[in-house]
């Protein structure tokens, strides 16, 4: 998605006011974990209207065909993000990725520095359905140092979804060679260094697999 799309939402077509279009932004961020109910119950509470909570569902579960059912096409026609995301959509068939990827309203990205192009990517087992990376464009967030024009773009990963993946799709290196001889250091400014290496290649050219400890401070039942 892209937040200049949302921008179209929240300012060019609800006409929130700047707080309130950040706590809705924040809260849309949030939509995927929660009931329909619950959401529209939260923005109740951060004091929209009916009205202005329908359409802010409703543009959480539509499509690039229905999303002029949501913003004006007067408003879409004129909006950046939209141009970008169609522009990228061109992009991406051309190249025979489209399969690959989907516009999806619900990417939100919370952070308040992302001004441009929003994206997840996701695991496709059905049993790991959580985001493994987002990221987004921050082409102005290089402005807290100063008048500079830099496009930026930057993702996150998740260690444990990414763990999944991997064990999901026996990804997983086997480790072909576990530790058969572990070789200490007396602890002795590296004099002995020399010594316990020359016994791990004497090890080695046996055929074993060995460890070596290469601290030369290490108190022995420490290493």
């Amino acid at each position: 998605s892209d937040r200049k799309l949302i921008n179209a939402l929240l300012l060019d077509t609800l006409m929130l006011e700047a707080d309130l279009q950040i706590n809705t932004r924040r809260l849309m961020d949030k939509r995927l974990k929660m009931e329909k109910a619950d959401f529209l119950l939260a923005l109740k509470d951060l004091d929209l209207n009916d009205e202005q909570s329908q359409k802010v569902e409703a543009f959480m579960n539509c499509d690039m065909q229905n999303i002029k059912n949501v913003i004006p096409s007067e408003i879409l026609n004129e909006n950046q993000g939209y141009r970008d995301v169609i522009k990228l959509a061109e992009l991406l068939k051309e190249n025979g990725l489209d399969e690959y990827c989907s516009f999806s309203p619900s990417i939100i990205r919370g952070f308040d520095y992302s001004d441009g192009l929003v994206y997840e990517v996701f695991d496709k087992s059905p049993s790991n359905r959580r985001s493994m990376f987002g990221g987004e464009r921050f082409d102005k967030l290089i402005n807290i140092f100063g008048d500079y024009n830099l496009p930026a773009t930057g993702f996150a990963m998740g260690d444990v979804t990414l763990l999944k993946f991997l064990e999901n799709w026996n990804l997983l290196p086997a480790i072909p060679y576990p530790t058969q001889y572990f070789v200490t250091l007396f602890k002795n400014e590296g004099k002995y260094l020399k010594a316990s290496l020359k016994t791990a290649e004497k090890i080695r050219e046996a055929g074993k697999n060995c460890l070596v400890w290469l601290e030369s401070d290490t108190k022995m039942e420490k290493q």
